[in-house]
């Protein structure tokens, strides 16, 4: 009977095994796209709103991103508030979006 139960149990670790692995093996998401810039091209609207310019490459169309309440100014290690954003124009750093859309999640300013 002992002899059973430890089949039982390795049968139902090898599953258990196989089944997680099987699930970690998913798929990997991209959730942000990011652009490097040289210059930070932005035009605030309000204290939390405002819009960014960006190039996917040297070669490629500007594309104008939207900053909502909900972005991020990070500069350093140090997240600032939005109404700071404009003494940042012309400085390095990334923007980054969230995929497939024209909201700018965070700006890193190096």
């Amino acid at each position: 009977m002992k002899k059973r139960m430890t089949s039982i149990a390795a049968l139902a670790c090898l599953v258990a095994g196989t089944w997680l692995a099987s699930a970690s093996a998913g798929e990997i998401w991209n959730v942000e796209q990011g652009y490097e810039v040289q210059q930070l091209r932005v035009v605030m609207t309000g204290p939390d709103k405002g819009q960014v310019t960006v190039r996917a490459c040297d070669n490629c169309r500007d594309m104008t991103l939207r900053i909502v309440p909900q972005t991020r100014l990070i500069v350093g290690d140090e997240e600032l508030p939005l109404s700071e954003m404009t003494r940042f124009r012309g400085k390095e750093g990334v923007v980054f979006r969230a995929t497939n859309t024209d909201l700018v999640t965070r700006i890193r300013i190096y």
